[in-house]
């Protein structure tokens, strides 16, 4: 007996099951009639104690060998254990014995279902829906539509679900499991349809609430995915999950300082969460406060000393305090745990591009460009590294390459004319800068960096002129 008795306002029922349990504990032995086992069976199902219901389904067994509704009940939850075979072994009797049980044919189906023989099962499911009464039919229908969900069968699931939402309104349960389908079918529209349906019902459902917010964040409706981590919070304050994920939304919106808050809930609940520690750390670096970033990167390599996005942290934080050696240390550091990690490989490139080590830098954003030649910020610096050492002609080469990837990004453009315009060679220049400033008229500043001459030459000053008028 426990705590979910007031589930059962039977005095008989809870009688029976205090009788049982005594009987149990005195290791004697009691009668109990079927109907009094099914009672028993029940109510151990009922508070989600399967052991229990499987130890008294087998005593009843022993003690009613013949009966077919216990039989019934013990193929019940070895489907639910998802012991198929086993189950179709009593359920192929039974179907002999009761030929309009409609329960018999809904089990054989489910069994049938989780062994994959879906189009055998589906026939089994329409006789059982075929020989069921029309006032359960309902409840048969939520049964295999749970049947399939629980398969991670959502198509079929839905088909049966909606039949149980025209057959019984009131089964607020199905909308959850309606919502829950379409989530993972990735019709999100819907799912939130149905999740606002039932927490309309169930206003109270933290975890409801949560899932809703995934939904609207996968959907970019950062706001309603707040307001709907925020109920969740509401109702559950332990909640690390949802203090988790609308964290990540404010870092991602750049509201560092509501971010921290969450961030920092959450660790009051999960205080050995690594990652969370450096979240945290990325967000104090983005607000400049580099003591506090630098402490919860250490903070997170305690928690992991293999912790590579810990090192790279770390390695930013003193790049930005102008400590070179130290940055580099941890760079590389974060580069053994993780060699090919792109963000570690740029970042290195940069201490080094500040500590004028050309060679290394190079080398270091070839790797960039050679790993993924769509990043157009690892082009760009390689190539100023090129002008840097007086090699014009391989930057404008290298730019070339890049613009095979990066066609219509204006930067690239840009630095090609700006380059093209060194050289002297203006009317490859003018195309370039054309194309530049028909993408992105702001990127004008960048050709006065390398190429200050430019506001000398007449052509390029009624390029200038025809884009910025354009809006």
């Amino acid at each position: 007996m426990g705590e979910r008795d007031w589930l059962y306002e039977n005095d008989e029922v809870l009688a029976t099951i205090r009788r049982y349990e005594d009987m149990m504990k005195k290791k004697e032995h009691y009668f109990f009639d079927v109907h009094e086992f099914e009672e028993i069976i029940n109510y151990y199902i009922d508070v989600n104690n399967v052991s229990f219901a499987v130890s008294a389904a087998e005593y009843a067994y022993r003690m009613h060998p013949t009966s077919t509704a216990i039989k019934l009940k013990i193929a019940r939850l070895l489907v639910d254990n998802g012991k198929a075979a086993e189950s179709i072994e009593i359920l192929d009797i039974l179907e002999k014995i009761e030929e309009s049980d409609y329960e018999v044919f809904m089990l054989k189906g489910m069994a049938l279902s989780i062994l994959g023989q879906e189009s055998l099962a589906k026939q089994y499911f329409d006789k059982a829906i075929y020989l069921s009464h029309h006032e359960y039919r309902h409840e048969l229908f939520y049964e295999i539509g749970r049947s399939f969900l629980q398969q991670n069968n959502y198509t079929a699931a839905i088909k049966y679900l909606n039949e149980v939402q025209k057959l019984d309104s009131l089964n607020i349960q199905v909308l959850f499991d309606l919502a829950y389908c379409y989530e993972h079918l990735d019709q999100v529209t819907l799912s939130i349809e149905f999740y606002e349906k039932y927490l309309a019902e169930e206003p109270f459902s933290d975890h409801s609430w949560f899932n809703l917010g995934n939904l609207y964040n996968k959907v970019q409706n950062f706001e309603k995915a707040i307001e709907a981590y925020d109920y969740a919070l509401a109702i559950n304050t332990s909640y690390g999950s949802a203090y988790f994920n609308k964290a990540n939304i404010f870092s991602f919106l750049e509201r560092y300082d509501e971010a921290l808050i969450s961030y920092l809930e959450f660790l009051q609940i999960e205080d050995n969460h690594i990652m969370a520690h450096c979240y945290i750390a990325d967000c104090y670096e983005k607000l400049l406060r580099y003591e506090e970033a630098s402490l919860f990167f250490q903070k997170a390599l305690i928690l992991d000393p293999a912790c590579a996005d810990g090192w790279y942290g770390k390695g930013v934080v003193s790049m930005h305090l102008e400590q070179y050696e130290d940055s580099q240390k941890y760079l590389l550091h974060a580069l053994e745990l993780n060699n090919d990690n792109l963000e570690y490989l740029y970042a290195l490139g940069l201490v080094y591009m500040r500590q004028n080590d050309l060679k290394n830098s190079l080398n270091l954003f070839k790797q960039v460009t050679e790993l993924d030649p769509s990043d157009c910020e690892g082009w760009l610096h390689y190539s100023e590294l090129l002008l840097m050492a007086n090699r014009v002609d391989e930057a404008i080469k290298i730019l070339n390459q890049a613009h095979l990837y990066n066609f219509n990004d204006a930067y690239i453009n840009l630095r090609l004319a700006s380059y093209l315009f060194i050289q002297g060679k203006m009317s490859q220049a003018y195309t370039y800068l054309e194309k530049a400033l028909s993408l992105d008229k702001e990127c004008i500043e960048e050709l006065y960096e390398f190429y200050p001459e430019a506001i000398l030459d007449d052509t390029t000053n009624k390029i200038i002129k025809k884009y910025l008028n354009l809006q």
